[in-house]
C-alpha cells in the first residue's frame, strides 16, 4: 500500500503541489527548454525539502562545534548530537513535514553505525571525544549523519516517497509522460 501523500496532511504542501500542478499543466506542449527549466526546478525544490533533516541537523552540529558548546559540559558534544537528531525527528514528525515513511531511513543509521563500527575496529578511524550514547566506540550521532545523507538521496527519486509525486492530479511533465493530465 502506497504512502499517503504529504498534502493530505499539510496544508502548505497542499498549496505547493497543486501550483506546481498548474504550471505543469501551463508547460504542457510548449517548448523542450521550458519543460527542461521546470524539471530542474522541481528536482531542485524535491532536493532542497528532501535535504531538510540533513540541513538541521548541520545547522545542530555547526552550533555545537563553532559557536555554542561549552568545554567540559555535562553533556557530552556526540550525545547532544544524537539528542539533537532525536528532537529534530520528531519535531519533523510532529508538525507532519515528514511522514513515518520517509522517517524508515533509520537503516541508513543502522548500515552506517555498521560501517563506522568495522572501521573503527580495523583503526581506520576513532572518535576521540567522550559519550553516553555509544555502540563499542562510535557515538549514535555517526548513524544520523549517515541517515541524513540517505534520506536526501531517496527522497527526490520517484516512488521512493510521497515527495515523488504531484499529489493533486497525478500530472508529470510532458517530457516523460505525454497525455497523463487532465
Amino acid at each position: 500500500m502506497a504512502p499517503a501523500p504529504a498534502a493530505r496532511d499539510w496544508p502548505l504542501i497542499a498549496r505547493l503541489e497543486g501550483w506546481e500542478s498548474r504550471l505543469a499543466l501551463r508547460l504542457a506542449g510548449r517548448s523542450r527548454a521550458a519543460v527542461a527549466l521546470y524539471e530542474f526546478f522541481r528536482f531542485g525544490v524535491k532536493q532542497a525539502w528532501a535535504c531538510l533533516f540533513g540541513g538541521l541537523l548541520m545547522c545542530a552540529l555547526l552550533l555545537d562545534t563553532l559557536w555554542w558548546y561549552p568545554p567540559g559540559a555535562a553533556l557530552a558534544r556526540y550525545d547532544f548530537l544524537t539528542l539533537a537528531a532525536l528532537a529534530i525527528q520528531t519535531l519533523l514528525l510532529a508538525l507532519r513535514m515528514e511522514t513515518w515513511a520517509e522517517a524508515r531511513v533509520i537503516l541508513f543509521h543502522v548500515v552506517g553505525t555498521a560501517m563506522a563500527l568495522f572501521k573503527t575496529s580495523v583503526g581506520s578511524w576513532t572518535y576521540p571525544e567522550a559519550s553516553v550514547l555509544r555502540l563499542g566506540g562510535v557515538p549514535l550521532s555517526t548513524g544520523f549523519m549517515y541517515a541524513a545523507v540517505g534520506s536526501s538521496v531517496l527522497s527526490p527519486m520517484p516512488g521512493a516517497t510521497p515527495t515523488s509525486r504531484t499529489a493533486g492530479t497525478g500530472c508529470r511533465p510532458p517530457s516523460w509522460d505525454r497525455g497523463s493530465c487532465s
